[in-house]
């Protein structure tokens, strides 16, 4: 009889896949599970350059974090996905995954964090439940460029105060504006912010 949760094993010797990044775990490992199912493509996204990595040269995985942060991170994750149509089809090295499947194991991975699990019970629950890839990168492999983005949120006043001292005179000169809209009509009235290096 198949278990009809997919994040979950059906027999001792079975294994789940799930598409799963989680670089607050690891930079250079990217997390997965899915199915021996599979709904038929309706549209794949991108397929990423990843390696499956073997069971016996897997590391240690720990979040030096409070899990608040890899959660918060799983969150951003799953919004992204619940934007995808359910039949969106995301490709992992050889295995292809739903959305609705990675919802389901992003999920299983959140409940589990609420557990609050040592170092030991995280690497057991990572490897009981999900296959783990490495970046390999497209044209060098091997190499590969990460990238991150910081958007900090400061507090201001329009009067002084002993808490607000300092007034903000003008605009830095190395400070760039980009109006969003410039690049999609979904962006309209949208502008980030930033210093160019």
């Amino acid at each position: 009889m198949t278990n009809p949760d997919p994040c979950f094993k059906d027999t001792p010797g079975s294994r789940i896949t799930a598409g799963l990044l989680l670089a607050l775990l690891c930079l250079s490992l990217l997390l997965s599970a899915g199915c021996a199912r599979l709904i038929p493509p309706v549209k794949e996204e991108p397929a990423l350059p990843l390696v499956l990595v073997k069971e016996r040269k897997l590391p240690e995985f720990f979040d030096d974090m409070s899990f608040d942060a890899l959660s918060a991170a799983i969150d951003q994750s799953l919004a992204y996905l619940r934007s995808k149509s359910p039949e969106t089809q995301f490709r992992f090295g050889e295995e292809t995954y739903s959305a609705t499947h990675m919802i389901r194991s992003l999920e299983n991975f959140t409940t589990f964090l609420q557990t609050r699990p040592d170092g030991a019970a995280l690497n057991r629950f990572i490897r009981a439940n999900y296959h783990v890839y490495q970046a390999a990168g497209n044209r060098d492999p091997g190499r590969i460029l990460v990238t991150g983005y910081y958007e900090p949120f400061l507090k201001g006043s329009h009067h002084k105060s002993a808490r607000f001292q300092y007034p903000l005179y003008t605009r830095p000169d190395d400070l760039v504006s980009v109006n969003l809209s410039r690049f999609s009509e979904k962006f309209n009235g949208e502008t980030i912010w930033g210093r160019l290096d």
